[in-house]
């Protein structure tokens, strides 16, 4: 991974992100497909992190989007709530066990969303043997290129 996220790496990982979201509303609209999906293993850790992941991306669009805050005070003010929205979904992604692949992509995609490459960067940095494994992981697994 890049010691940060470039703006194609950040674009994927912000599709991926939609996808986890939209697939789960597809599947809440459709009775077939919520039965199906409710009997998945990690039905409630992808949920989790598609949930994580969207209040991200709006936290993200307060930062860096079209609709910055410049105001540090004031941005910090609009982000708050939504990092306290962000905690109840963080608990429950990280208390279950995710037991699929797409289980594990979707945590992995919420985190690397969140992180902003900075473990790479530390993995580059420091070469810590736990940062650099931890760093491949979560860029194999969110589909990040090397």
């Amino acid at each position: 991974m890049p010691d940060h996220l470039t703006t194609a790496s950040r674009r994927h990982l912000l599709a991926s992100a939609g996808l986890l979201t939209a697939s789960l509303g597809r599947a809440s609209h459709d009775g077939a497909d919520a039965l199906r999906h409710r009997s998945d293993p990690d039905t409630a850790v992808i949920t989790a992190c598609s949930a994580f992941s969207a209040l991200e991306r709006r936290k993200l669009e307060l930062v860096e989007g079209p609709g910055r805050i410049a105001d540090d005070r004031a941005r910090d003010q609009a982000l708050l709530p939504l990092a306290g929205e962000q905690q109840v979904f963080l608990d429950m992604l990280c208390r279950r066990h995710a037991v699929t692949l797409a289980g594990h992509q979707a945590r992995a995609i919420s985190f690397a969303l969140w992180d902003g490459g900075e473990l790479a960067g530390r993995a580059r940095m420091h070469g810590f043997l736990e940062d650099r494994l931890l760093a491949a992981l979560v860029r194999d697994l969110a589909g990040l290129p090397c």
